[in-house]
């Protein structure tokens, strides 16, 4: 009956096709963590030194918008905040994310 809603009536493959486009985005996700984790682990000098410069970039920028009582916290301030992300990011996650590609090193990362 049109009261009760409208039914969508598909074949199975309608289904399959459906149920593959909506594990599309997950699949991708391990794909691109993995990739992203070797990546990662092979180039860590260079990632250490965009991480850092990143993080001095934003120093320079809170430098010159703050009062000069904050200024000389400021550099320290910024890399005891990045400093810690870097290497966990460096000694947790990428060596997990290698060993068991997926979501799951991730949500631990985070929890």
């Amino acid at each position: 009956m049109w009261s009760l809603g409208i039914i969508f009536f598909i074949s199975e493959w309608a289904w399959l096709a459906i149920a593959i486009f909506m594990a599309l985005p997950v699949i991708l996700i391990f794909l691109f963590t993995e990739r992203a984790a070797l990546f990662f682990a092979d180039h860590l000098f260079t990632i250490g030194i965009v991480y850092f410069s990143v993080a001095l970039i934003l120093a320079l920028v809170l430098y010159f918008t703050q009062k000069k009582r904050w200024k000389p916290l400021i550099f320290p301030a910024v890399l005891l905040t990045v400093l810690p992300m870097f290497l966990a990011l460096t000694l947790y996650l990428a060596p997990f994310e290698i060993m068991e590609p997926g979501i799951d090193p991730i949500i631990d990362f985070l929890l």
